[in-house]
């Protein structure tokens, strides 16, 4: 009987050890800051991101510093549409979020009003800026 607890004592450590081998992260994040024309921050934009192969949305706002971020976000291309009043809305299409980083996109917006639009094609390689976490997409 006490083999019978030592092959299960010895299972259960192979399944822990296993499960902690395995508890890498497949997600990657977004952040960046928002500012205006002169480089002044501009709290409380709305910087709404969308997953363009699925369409799901997140959202935030800038903090009093200008800046915002997204963790967690499943990888893939992302839409950013950033809003705030009194400044033309911007859009940056193409924003690639890879795993284990930190894609960086900086918004400048223009004075103008909410009905103007700025679109920015996003679509080109990204400088890691915001970390020096090392990833990669492997597939089949």
């Amino acid at each position: 009987m006490k083999s019978f607890g030592r092959i299960c004592t010895l299972i259960l450590a192979v399944i822990f050890a296993t499960s902690v081998a395995f508890a890498q992260s497949s997600h990657g994040a977004m952040a960046g800051s928002v500012t205006d024309p002169t480089g002044a921050v501009i709290p409380g934009a709305k910087v709404v991101l969308t997953e363009e192969a699925t369409g799901v949305k997140s959202e935030t706002v800038s903090t009093s510093s200008g800046d915002y971020r997204f963790n967690e976000l499943p990888v893939g291309s992302y839409t950013v549409t950033v809003t705030a009043g009194g400044f033309s809305t911007s859009t940056a299409t193409g924003v690639q979020v890879t795993v284990n980083s930190t894609s960086s996109l900086n918004v400048k917006l223009a004075i103008g009003s909410q009905t103007e639009n700025v679109t920015v094609d996003a679509s080109g390689l990204r400088l890691e800026t915001e970390s020096s976490d090392v990833g990669g997409v492997v597939s089949n």
